[in-house]
């Protein structure tokens, strides 16, 4: 736990980082490294942990008035999520759960981030980092996904410059098991949707994508276009891409009666990939951690240039640190005159004086060399430099420390 809670705080300061340097993407940064975050919390840490798989987690994700809520009613098989024409309506995560099952979320450490579960329904245009879990009844939700999944109605990412609502729903994309991605004909490929979805692939979740609000003759035409303009530049492609045309009134009241031909495919789909329910969080959580393995490198850019910084740091203080031994060799030991090893040497030599007839020889030899003594003193006292007197070794070696500090200090 605590490991996992100290991995997710890092990835958290690298965010922040990421946000305060003058880069022309530090938004993107930031959401890649928040989304990496999130998923060592809400995927990573529970399954460490023995969470149980059920219930799975299916995100509803898009653009501004892309049609997030008329998917996550498909999914429920009731009209449950809130629909507003004002933009951004939804900015907080609302999760949709039957009334009679039990519901087990996850209880680790940092669990969501920063987001608090309402205890009372509130109006989805709450701007809070909070989530609600609703519950529906059983009739509502009877051809529904909600006996396996728990269907969340995110907020969108239109506004991705905001540092309000959409770290909230990168929380919960992290968590889904299956990401179901919206866009309408209108707006399917503006930027900062597309991005999301290239985060979202990068990081290996199962994606299924549903364009909206077409006219059902230009459907198959919309999905080629789609695919060339938009999928083609991918790093990875989707589970599959689905179509929901321009539904009528009546469609969108009751889409279980009404519109079961545009239904069923989604709701199969994500049944499909939620079998079996420990293989589906398996396949989630071995993503999650070869998207961070895999791309550490690139989450760890953000500080390429502090880490080139500190090292060029540590390599300036080993250089003065020899400088400063250096210098004590140089200034002291090199000059130091030791009187007392001198002394010792000679009394040494008398030691070794051979007894005797020996001390007889060693004097006449010393008589027949002291011609060559003197000459070769006074040479070298008219050549030699007069020496000069040694300065103390505690002001040499405050000198150089002195010498070593200066520099650290300029740079």
């Amino acid at each position: 736990r605590s490991l996992t809670k100290v991995l997710a705080e890092d990835l958290a300061w690298l965010e922040e980082h990421a946000r305060k340097q003058a880069t022309s993407e530090p938004v993107a940064r930031a959401a890649e490294l928040h989304l990496a975050g999130a998923l060592v919390r809400n995927v990573i840490g529970p399954f460490l942990e023995g969470q149980p798989p059920l219930p799975l987690h299916v995100a509803v994700v898009g653009g501004a008035g892309a049609g997030k809520s008329t998917v996550a009613n498909m999914l429920c098989g009731a009209v449950l999520a809130e629909s507003n024409p004002q933009a951004g309506f939804t900015r907080h995560p609302v999760a949709y759960a039957p009334s009679t099952a039990p519901l087990q979320l996850p209880s680790s450490l940092g669990f969501l981030g920063t987001l608090r579960r309402l205890d009372q329904p509130q109006p989805s245009s709450l701007d809070a980092d909070v989530y609600q879990v609703r519950r529906i009844s059983t009739e509502a939700g009877q051809f529904g996904v909600l006996d396996k999944y728990l269907v969340w109605d995110c907020p969108d990412m239109t506004t991705w410059a905001a540092t309000g609502y959409v770290p909230r729903l990168l929380e919960v994309t992290a968590l889904a098991d299956v990401v179901v991605y919206v866009a309408s004909d209108e707006r399917y490929n503006d930027e900062v949707p597309t991005e999301f979805l290239r985060l979202v692939l990068r990081s290996g979740k199962m994606v299924v994508v549903c364009l909206m609000k077409m006219r059902e003759a230009d459907a198959p035409a919309f999905v080629v276009h789609f695919r060339r303009e938009v999928l083609d530049r991918m790093p990875a492609l989707p589970v599959s891409t689905l179509t929901v045309p321009q539904l009528t009134h009546a469609q969108l009241v009751d889409p279980s009666r009404h519109a079961p031909v545009y239904r069923v495919p989604i709701v199969n789909q994500i049944f499909v990939l939620g079998e079996p329910p420990m293989h589906a969080r398996q396949r989630t959580v071995r993503s999650a951690t070869t998207y961070l393995t895999t791309h550490k490198d690139h989450l760890l850019s953000v500080a390429r240039d502090d880490l080139l910084a500190l090292q060029g740091w540590r390599e300036l203080i080993k250089e003065g640190q020899l400088e400063f031994d250096a210098r004590y060799r140089r200034e002291y030991l090199a000059t130091e005159k030791f009187r007392r090893f001198d002394e010792a040497l000679v009394r040494l030599l008398e030691l070794l004086e051979l007894p005797g007839v020996g001390r007889f020889a060693s004097m006449a030899l010393g008589v027949l060399r002291m011609p060559y003594t003197w000459a070769k003193q006074l040479f070298t006292n008219v050549l030699a430099r007069p020496e000069t007197g040694t300065m103390p070794e505690r002001q040499i070696l405050e000198a150089a420390l002195s010498g070593w500090i200066d520099t650290l200090r300029k740079e």
